[in-house]
């Protein structure tokens, strides 16, 4: 008998160490906790490989808790170009990073990975947003629209202009409220017709 339970216990510790799944939220909203920490995460790609960098690999995922985050590594691979495409279903364990760039600007992402491609031609998540939501935002509250693919609807208060690798496109509300679309060459969007006054 007392082997029998010793085996039971055995196999419930071994599935509760082999489902350590986080969800994403988590990351972005206890980040001095998990940095440094290695975590498993699965979702959605929103943003695939080559489209943020020419060379460096930079993608998004986001999961249903409706949080999302970058995939980071130093290369670029014809591998992760194949594996990592918008709507692809990703299992990923890494370590996660705040990462500070030279402007002071942070991206918490999850580098030194491994994943598995789970499914393709998944749907991909979004969600609806006015400009006046987005700059709502508190330093606090960022989080949780940072990596999340957003829409939201205006006009360009001039045309785009090209600045370090892609172009700024200022989109304004009838309030007179701007948020700043960044259009990465590596996207290949063309934005020659995009002229001041064009509903977006």
């Amino acid at each position: 008998m007392k082997k029998i339970i010793f085996l039971i216990l055995t196999l419930s510790v071994g599935i509760l160490f082999a489902d350590n799944e986080i969800q994403i939220s988590e990351i972005q909203t206890h980040i001095d906790q998990y940095e440094g920490q290695q975590v498993t995460i699965e979702g959605i790609v929103t943003i695939g490989a080559g489209v943020l960098h020419a060379s460096q690999f930079k993608a998004y995922v986001e999961d249903n808790s409706g949080y999302g985050i970058e995939i980071f590594d130093y290369s670029l691979t014809a591998q992760y170009q194949t594996d990592f495409v918008q709507g692809a279903k990703i299992n990923i364990t890494g370590t996660v990073e705040n990462y500070v760039g030279s402007n002071g600007d942070e991206t918490t992402e999850i580098k030194d990975f491994t994943y598995t491609v789970i499914s393709t031609e998944n749907d991909v998540p979004f969600e609806n947003k006015t400009i006046s939501q987005l700059l709502s935002y508190s330093t606090n509250e960022i989080a949780q629209i940072e990596g999340k693919r957003v829409s939201f609807e205006g006009v360009l208060s001039e045309d785009p202009y090209y600045a370090g690798g892609g172009y700024n496109i200022n989109v304004t509300n009838d309030n007179g409220q701007s948020v700043t679309a960044r259009v990465w060459d590596t996207t290949q969007i063309d934005v020659s017709s995009f002229t001041q006054g064009l509903p977006l």
